[in-house]
């Protein structure tokens, strides 16, 4: 034996001191299995919640769709006066005459 074999049989020996196998008892294995069961919880309630989260938006979905189909009033239109009348209500002709002319210079360069 070389001395790495050596110092690995003596590693072995150290941890089977440390850890000591457990004793069986009729206990041993449903206390496996509940230990197994408690981790398959989480990744069980995954998909369970993922098909209430569908189910409540295609829920949302569907009440959304029949809110949008139910009658309503109609609603009146923004502006109801014809062409004529508005052009009869806007300013003469004659008053834009009086009105000011803006006119446009440029600024003088510097």
């Amino acid at each position: 034996m070389t001395d790495e074999q050596k110092d690995l049989d003596r590693l072995f020996a150290a941890y089977r001191e440390a850890c000591p196998a457990p004793a069986p008892s009729p206990e041993f294995m449903p206390g496996i299995w509940r230990r197994i069961e408690a981790r398959r919880r989480l990744p069980a309630l995954v998909p369970r919640w993922a098909a209430g989260f569908v189910a409540a938006a295609a829920t949302l979905c569907l009440l959304m769709g029949v809110y949008l189909l139910l009658p309503r009033a109609p609603e009146p239109p923004v502006d109801t006066a014809t062409y004529l009348e508005t052009l009869e209500g806007s300013p003469a002709l004659e008053t834009m005459a009086y009105m000011e002319v803006v006119s446009f210079e440029p600024p003088e360069s510097q």
